[in-house]
């Protein structure tokens, strides 16, 4: 497997979320499809990755839960990404 090109193993349809997209419909679609983590895109470029432990981090630390965006609990330091 190490050396598989990437073509060859990854995922060609990959589940997908926005920015904008609330906590409670990110976590729904992870216990769908058995996910941990969803590439976040916009605009069809990837922006950020949301992980099950960002939504409980927050759903743990912030009262209001699962109604706030995916945009202010996903990691985005490591994309170019503007508003």
């Amino acid at each position: 497997m190490l050396n598989e090109e990437v073509r060859n193993i990854m995922t060609t349809n990959p589940v997908v979320a926005e920015p904008s997209n609330s906590i409670k419909d990110v976590t729904e679609l992870m216990k769908k499809n058995t996910l941990q983590q969803i590439p976040v895109v916009k605009s069809g470029k990837l922006v950020g990755l949301i992980t099950s432990y960002d939504l409980w981090n927050h759903i743990r630390q912030n009262s209001e839960g699962d109604n706030a965006s995916i945009q202010d609990v996903m990691t985005s330091k490591h994309f170019r990404w503007s508003t």
